[in-house]
């Protein structure tokens, strides 16, 4: 095409070839400049001034250049950072540049005879072609004027500058299919010889998949490969052949999957013709199925595989994982499926059929678990009460405020109706309101209540679901009448900005209205983007000087992608492990001989061959685990363990004797606190229950049923008030706050 437009000019000028002799190269040849040159012949003219418009395109070629050096030259001082890519792409954009402008420069000097050089026009505009010309491996030299082809130093320049083009369009070709010829060569390594390394597969590109990628890459303390496979995002056909993209490899990937990926070593990118989910012949090879047999060969010379399939289709993320399992994928080899999906009853229960090489990730809950752990943020109701510390009892309501009725909503629900079970004044339940608002309430409803038939119970007692549009005056309204009294809100409607803006809505309404006298008030907005971050970090800037009085933020975000998907929580169960260690304490404490281990053995088998029922019991013991442990800052508060000193007595409590029953042990501050804490765990151990669907135990149950628990009709005998609870029975209560007191203890000891 460029050349085509050369012929156009040419035939536009009759004349242009009647004398080849350059005017401006005629001028430069009596400078001294050229003279020093021509002595040298190793040295380029840097300024040359005939005319102002050939200076200023010299100067800004010296100045590309200028640029371009000082990019290498940062590439080189800093080869590990994690933007060398950025830089080349700057180096190799600063470098064209400065060759394009020499180029333009050195055929403005060979263009200038009689024809082209009578317009100016027409010399740039020519110049501009023959430049573009060169990086294509092109050169107008028999357009050059006859005075300068004779000329040793010109040609020298035109050489030079012709070579600097060639290299730079080789080198930028080079780069572009550098990384596909990595994975080539890193491919044919891993298939062919055999490692120690951990192998993991990601399949499909997506942010989930390369923040848990790079977090491993950085905290592993063994050696990791990262395998990413892309495939379609819709169903298509199986195909044995390659396509022309896939020839190509360059246009296969997501550019933006190419950025993710940079700084990550030991990492390869391969292509597959179909999803994974859509392999439906168990017959076939799962690989050779998806044409990607390489992998497979990959997977046989590793000696750990981890797979993760994370993307947003939790219906084919199932089928994928459930698909690798039938086909048996890597044999005899040790290997575990990580796939994000919604923990259903369902899906509990193949989890729980497949638990050696399945694990389900559910980012709603995990998202909420981190409201439970991270205390620094304030995420326990315990933080927005008032507490009577000598007695360990909560003296205010707790009134919270849930938008969003989803996975996040629900999940939300439980956790805030348990961890906001204290004892109060009288020893009963304190006072609590929990206010759930969705548009789509009538429909999201009818599930739960499945799950959790204590529902029934609860609602317009305690809890209080609204159908309301976000957007609505009715729901204005339902703030300005709850806005004074409201102690916590989480939004989690599923959209970034549409969370944002609630938040924005609730946050000016409650420093309007408002008193001062009025407990604090803290705003939980769950982000599901990464992408959003910005947007998120300015609207928690925005309302931070609200709290500096208290020393608190009033807004903000949990459940973002880098928290939740972290090496220490996916695949190291962090959380589980934690919940191991409080058992441990706990059977010490109890004087029990039980690891968790042989807990696990004897539930799953207790119930013979009805072993769904001795998981069921097995998940619910070891859920209590795990609420026990993120319950122990609340607990530490009720008991104001930070301010405490002396030897914080730990009397036993008996099958017929509790802590209070001995004389004067009523006036012991200390005693009574312990006591109180006892009661708020029996009222966390009801409401954790009724969330779980369990109901208690009816009389006909109980008649023909002889144990604590029925698991077919998820019925307990034990959800009822404190006082219709044996001494005995109590006594587990009291053990659960005793081993919170003993951690506290040996934790204060390290720290100190």
């Amino acid at each position: 095409m460029i050349g085509y437009i050369c012929n156009i000019i040419s035939a536009c000028h009759p004349l242009l070839d009647a004398s080849k002799e350059s005017h401006t190269f005629e001028d430069l040849k009596t400078t001294p400049l050229i003279d020093i040159v021509r002595k040298c012949l190793n040295h380029i003219p840097t300024i040359v001034s005939k005319n102002t418009l050939l200076s200023l395109i010299i100067i800004g070629g010296a100045i590309a250049l200028l640029i371009a050096l000082w990019n290498f030259l940062l590439q080189w001082l800093k080869k590990n950072s994690s933007r060398r890519i950025s830089r080349e792409n700057k180096a190799f954009t600063h470098s064209a540049v400065g060759v394009f402008v020499c180029g333009v420069v050195i055929y403005f000097i060979g263009y200038d005879y009689e024809g082209t050089g009578e317009n100016m026009v027409t010399l740039l505009l020519r110049s501009v072609l023959s430049s573009f010309e060169m990086f294509l491996s092109k050169s107008n030299l028999i357009g050059i004027a006859d005075n300068c082809k004779k000329n040793e130093v010109y040609m020298l320049c035109f050489a030079i500058i012709h070579t600097l083009a060639l290299t730079i369009s080789t080198l930028f070709a080079v780069l572009c299919f550098r990384k596909r010829i990595q994975y080539w060569y890193r491919g044919i390594k891993w298939r062919f010889i055999g490692s120690s390394a951990v192998t993991n597969v990601f399949w499909g590109f997506n942010e989930r998949s390369f923040v848990l990628a790079h977090d491993i890459a950085n905290k592993s303390t063994t050696k990791e490969r990262f395998i990413f496979v892309d495939f379609p995002l819709h169903e298509e056909s199986p195909s044995k052949g390659q396509s022309f993209s896939g020839i190509l490899g360059l246009f296969s990937y997501k550019i933006n999957a190419l950025r993710q990926m940079s700084g990550l070593r030991n990492s390869i990118m391969m292509r597959s013709s179909l999803r994974p989910s859509s392999v439906q012949n168990i017959n076939t090879d799962f690989f050779d199925a998806m044409n990607i047999y390489r992998l497979k060969q990959i997977l046989d010379k590793s000696k750990e595989i981890r797979f993760f399939i994370l993307t947003d289709d939790e219906d084919a993320n199932l089928k994928a994982a459930l698909n690798m399992l039938n086909h048996n994928v890597c044999g005899n080899k040790e290997f575990k499926i990580y796939c994000s999906a919604r923990k259903t009853k369902l899906n509990k229960l193949i989890e729980e059929t497949k638990d050696k090489h399945l694990k389900f990730i559910d980012d709603s809950r995990t998202s909420i678990t981190q409201l439970k752990m991270d205390h620094d943020k304030g995420g326990h109701p315990i933080d927005y009460v008032d507490i009577d510390k000598e007695r360990g009892v909560v003296t205010s309501e707790f009134k919270a405020l849930i938008v969003g009725f989803g996975t996040t909503g629900q999940d939300a629900l439980r956790f805030l109706y348990e961890f906001s079970a204290f004892t109060g004044i009288d020893q009963k339940k304190s006072p609590v309101q929990l206010h759930v608002v969705d548009c789509n309430m009538d429909k999201l409803k009818g599930g739960f209540y499945q799950e959790v038939p204590g529902m029934s119970i609860l609602e317009g007692k305690e809890i209080f679901l609204h159908n309301l549009n976000f957007n609505s005056m009715e729901f204005n309204q339902f703030l300005d009448a709850n806005i004074n009294e409201l102690n916590y809100v989480i939004i989690a409607t599923g959209n970034d900005d549409q969370n944002i803006e609630f938040a924005s809505a609730i946050m000016d309404k409650a420093f309007s209205q408002r008193p001062a006298t009025a407990r604090r008030l803290k705003v939980f907005v769950r982000m599901y983007s990464e992408a959003n971050r910005v947007k998120f970090d300015s609207a928690i800037n925005v309302y931070a000087p609200f709290g500096k009085k208290e020393n608190y933020l009033p807004l903000e975000f949990f459940g973002d992608t880098k928290t939740l998907y972290t090496r220490d929580v996916i695949i190291n169960n962090r959380y589980e492990q934690q919940a191991r260690e409080f058992y441990k304490a706990y059977c010490k404490a109890t004087s029990s001989s039980d690891s968790w281990e042989d807990r696990a053995e004897k539930e799953k088998n207790k119930l013979g061959v009805e072993r769904i029922y001795g998981m069921r019991s097995l998940r619910r013991k070891e859920g209590q685990d795990k609420a026990n442990c993120q319950h122990c800052y609340t607990k530490q508060r009720l008991l104001n363990l930070e301010n405490r000193n002396g030897s914080l007595e730990l009397p036993e409590w008996t099958d017929k004797e509790s802590i209070l029953d001995h004389e004067g042990a009523t006036e012991n501050h200390w005693l009574v606190c312990l006591y109180n804490v006892a009661i708020c765990e029996h009222l966390r151990w009801n409401a954790s229950h009724l969330m779980m669907g369990y109901v208690p135990m009816t009389p006909d149950v109980k008649k023909r049923f002889d144990g604590t628990c029925d698991e077919r009709t998820k019925q307990h005998i034990c959800i009822v008030d404190w006082n219709q609870l044996p001494c005995g029975t109590q006594r587990y209560d009291y053990s659960v706050v005793k081993t919170t007191v003993q951690i506290a203890k040996q934790n204060k000891e390290l720290q100190l």
